[in-house]
């Protein structure tokens, strides 16, 4: 288990600059020494608090879990919301994750904790058992923390602070391994979850918060690992970013803005016109077959659906759809499930990361977890036989075919040539089904009737000496019509505690 520490608040006072009540050193509160001219407060925060009710979405009276490390991007957004709180009615509460992955982090975890109680607020603070090399393993603890202490805690949201540089930094990494649409955006101001995240400084650049920090005389912590060149982002932080502030000039940094807004626009609408999609394919997804036992919700779309909608929305679709794969999906494949829907190519499969797939099945596109267990088909299950006059069974043949189990037909017993047994189908197979006018192979019948490619092999048919008379969910076969000249009939019913049909028998 980690250590977790809480502290309650206090009496609310200035935050300390030159001296602290435990040993730290000084040169451990980190000013922004390029800052000359005083950051206009109040209009700062007048917009951070509109973004905070626009973007965010977050209402009066809530209580926001504000995530801390000590840097000063958080530490100005805990001073932000602490002005703001007052005249939104705002609950807040300080959490700090402790990596245990550097020398001094201990000594930033209890200045987080003295910077909450000057703030007059509670801090929950945990440090890490148990660290793991690499970013995505601390990454994973920390929000896992975040979220398990805003849930006990009953806090509305978690507050970020990720700012407009951070959101540049994040844009250009991604485009570095492709993404869609959406993550070429970048972060949003809120991802809604379990527990939703807000990052309320979205639109502020990295200066103009240290500026406000130096113009309250307000320290912060930094951290050593911000400064390794080993990591992509700093080095798109001390090396790219600068090298294009040189080449493009400092007005490159506004028109991107600009230009993201824009497209942040016009991908709100993609978006909502795929959701919309995602809606309409997973409806007629549930109506289909499934296998059995029936498929969780949303596990399934109508391929048709798909294939017939515009690019970027099937896109944004598949996209959506697919946010429970933890490793997130790329671009590539996006556009590889894009292209093997519109091929009409059935049976095949898309492997994603982290062991999902994809699988195409007829007119349906399935999505499976790494734990997904293919169904087993019983294929041979028992056939129980039950002899009728002619009168019984054309009085049964009156009943409407919804009403009539699809593991239940009734057969013209002079027509059949014994023994009749149940069995899987057979290469060469073929069969005239009732009222069609010529014969054909029962591979053909299951792909007509979309019967999914994974049932097939072991799926029962039932046959004679001379070939198969019934195929369970789709029909009899024309020889074992029941006729005015049928002097004797049986009914025969598939029976055991697995039939090896799908939820509704075949689609007709």
């Amino acid at each position: 288990m980690a250590e977790q520490r809480i502290h309650k608040p206090r009496v609310r006072g200035s935050i300390p600059c030159a001296a602290t009540n435990f040993p730290l050193r000084r040169e451990r509160f980190m000013r922004d020494p390029g800052s000359k001219s005083t950051a206009d407060t109040a209009r700062l925060a007048r917009r951070v608090g509109l973004d905070l009710r626009r973007h965010c979405r977050v209402a009066r009276g809530e209580r926001l879990l504000v995530a801390v490390s000590g840097g000063s991007d958080s530490v100005a957004l805990l001073s932000l919301l602490t002005d703001l709180a007052p005249r939104l009615g705002l609950g807040l509460e300080v959490a700090h994750f402790d990596h245990a992955l550097r020398a001094e982090s201990a000594a930033d975890a209890q200045w987080v904790e003295e910077l909450a109680r000057m703030h007059g607020l509670a801090s929950h603070v945990e440090r890490w058992s148990l660290p793991l090399p690499g970013e995505a393993a601390a990454r994973q603890a920390r929000y896992e923390f975040l979220e398990r202490t805003a849930r006990t805690h009953d806090c509305n949201a978690i507050a970020l602070g990720h700012h407009l540089d951070d959101q540049m930094e994040t844009i250009l990494m991604r485009l570095g391994r492709g993404v869609g649409l959406r993550g070429a955006l970048g972060m949003a101001w809120r991802r809604d979850g379990a527990v939703p995240l807000v990052r309320p400084l979205l639109e502020v650049r990295r200066d103009v918060l240290r500026a406000y920090l130096a113009a309250r005389d307000t320290p912060w912590r930094e951290d050593s690992t911000n400064r390794d060149r080993a990591q992509t982002r700093n080095r798109i932080r001390h090396e790219l970013v600068p090298a294009l502030d040189a080449t493009l000039g400092p007005q490159w940094r506004t028109h991107w803005q600009a230009t993201w807004q824009d497209l942040r626009d016009t991908f709100e609408w993609l978006d909502a016109m795929a959701a919309e999609l995602l809606t309409r394919a997973a409806a007629a997804g549930q109506s289909a077959i499934t296998s059995s036992p029936p498929a969780a919700p949303m596990s399934r779309l109508h391929l048709e659906s798909l294939r017939t909608a515009p690019g970027p929305v099937a896109r944004l679709a598949l996209q959506r759809w697919l946010d429970v794969v933890p490793d997130g999906i790329a671009r590539a494949h996006l556009d590889d499930a894009l292209r093997l829907i519109r091929s009409r190519q059935s049976s095949r499969r898309l492997e994603l990361p982290g062991g999902w797939r994809l699988v195409w099945d007829q007119e349906w596109l399935w999505r499976h977890a790494p734990d997904h267990v293919e169904p087993v088909i019983a294929p041979r299950p028992s056939l129980g036989i039950e002899t009728l006059t002619p009168d019984d069974a054309r009085r049964a043949l009156q009943v409407p075919p919804a009403a009539t189990p699809d593991n239940i037909a009734i057969l013209n017993a002079d027509a059949l040539v014994p023994p009749l047994q149940v069995r899987s189908r057979l290469a060469g197979d073929r069969m005239r089904l009732l009222g069609s006018p010529g014969h054909r192979s029962v591979a053909r019948i299951f792909q007509d009737h979309r019967l999914p490619a994974r049932l097939r092999a072991a799926y029962p048919v039932v046959a004679d000496a001379v070939g198969v008379v019934w195929i369970p969910g789709v029909g009899v076969a024309e020889r074992a019509r029941i006729g005015d000249d049928t002097r004797s009939a049986v009914r025969v019913r598939l029976e055991g505690p697995s039939v090896g049909l799908p939820e509704s028998g075949p689609a007709t």
